[in-house]
């Protein structure tokens, strides 16, 4: 049992210098777009979050009132396909944030973050 706390002290350590190491306030995340959309009540939105080969994108900050509101990845271009349907009879203003990752190997992994700001105004359709 003795040889089992031993082996598992290095580890644990490892574990509190990683994570006490990793900054998540944002303050390295750039924006790189913050688009204002209009649609109609009955309409749906979709943004191309271009994704390099080494990267990845996801949603930080989800919408409430949505009948569809999620990133995929188009199995032909590779790249984040955002979509948003708000939900029936909702009329107003939603927000929602993407997040893309960016890799890059040089001596050590490197990542670039960049924020998607998408505010979407919802009009009663005529």
């Amino acid at each position: 049992m003795g040889k089992i706390k031993l082996l598992l002290l290095p580890f644990i350590l490892f574990l509190f210098l990683f994570i006490g190491g990793c900054d998540d306030d944002g303050s390295d995340i750039r924006t790189m777009a913050d688009l204002n959309v209009v649609i109609g009540s009955g309409d749906t939105y979709k943004f191309v979050v271009t994704v390099a080969d080494e990267g990845n994108a996801f949603i930080t900050k989800q919408a409430s009132n949505f009948e569809i509101s999620e990133l995929k990845k188009d199995s032909v271009t590779m790249n984040g396909v955002y979509t948003f349907k708000p939900a029936d009879g909702f009329v107003g203003v939603e927000e929602v944030e993407l997040e893309k990752h960016t890799y890059s190997y040089d001596s050590e992994l490197q990542v670039s973050r960049e924020r998607i700001k998408i505010k979407v105004t919802v009009e009663k359709s005529l």
